[in-house]
């Protein structure tokens, strides 16, 4: 049965998929809307996040605290689990693609993560592959932002962990 099943890398299926030990690195909302809906599957979903009240924790039976930015906490974690996502982009993923690697499953790939956190490389990403993006201009000091001080107004973001509220 389909729902008993889950395609993982290219044209591979595993059955009986609510078997697997799946790991989420970050703690935060998204990470616990990912829990509630693997529960209509049954899924073992576990978590890692550095703040020991992360709001996942409370949805779920096993909660690591560590950071997901340090390899050696990422390894631990990710060699106890059978597949392993993201709820939030700033993660290793040096330690991601030693764990693929080593045979576990890591979504999204770490290459695809590393394009998405930085996101000077992913709107250049969209401009080369022709995906419509707003115009960009990508600077690296306080000198090129006036330098584009003509083109007010704009939108200064920062390329890396620029959250929602926080850049």
């Amino acid at each position: 049965m389909l729902r008993d099943s889950i395609f993982v890398k290219k044209n591979t299926l595993i059955k009986n998929f609510n078997k697997l030990k799946i790991g989420i690195l970050g703690g935060g909302q998204l990470g616990r809307m990912l829990v509630k809906a693997g529960s209509d599957y049954g899924l073992a979903i576990k978590a890692m996040d550095a703040d020991g009240n992360a709001p996942i924790k409370n949805f779920i039976k096993s909660f690591t605290q560590g950071s997901i930015t340090n390899y050696d906490d990422v390894m631990a974690f990710g060699n106890e689990c059978d597949l392993l996502t993201i709820e939030i982009e700033n993660v290793n993923t040096k330690a991601l693609a030693d764990l693929e690697k080593n045979g576990i499953n890591v979504f999204p790939q770490p290459h695809i993560i590393n394009l998405i956190k930085d996101k000077s490389l992913q709107k250049q990403f969209y401009k080369d592959h022709h995906i419509p993006t707003a115009p960009f201009e990508i600077t690296h000091s306080k000198s090129d932002v006036k330098a584009f001080a003509h083109k007010l107004p704009f939108v200064n973001k920062l390329a890396c962990e620029g959250y929602d509220g926080r850049g």
